[in-house]
């Protein structure tokens, strides 16, 4: 194989795993993993969340920027929004807001 063969066969590999992380259904099954799990887990491994909300069912709604969380500040941001329940503190809902919500948070 020639080296100018080897450079395209690389930018084509690089080019398919690049992209195959940027899809909405990707992002939601990475987020998704994390249902069913003590809220305790989540923080430990994402940090503080930016926000959190209580809820009229006295669940609460944990908040995280996902572009914030990597130093980016961009004007149409993806947004997790985590439900724990009041009382087992385990994720029993999630869902996400806006455009850039595509990139799985372990492809970045």
């Amino acid at each position: 194989m020639s080296i100018a063969n080897f450079r395209v066969l690389v930018l084509f590999l690089f080019t398919v795993v690049l992209f195959s992380c940027s899809t909405t259904s990707n992002f939601e099954r990475s987020i998704n993993s994390w249902m069913g799990t003590d809220i305790k887990e989540l923080q430990n491994a994402w940090g503080t969340p930016d926000q959190d909300f209580q809820l009229p069912n006295g669940n609460t709604e944990y908040a995280y920027n996902i572009d914030k969380r990597y130093g980016l500040t961009l004007p149409d941001t993806c947004v997790v929004y985590w439900e724990v329940d009041k009382q087992t503190q385990k994720i029993i809902r999630m869902r996400h807001d806006g455009a850039r919500c595509k990139r799985a948070p372990t492809c970045v």
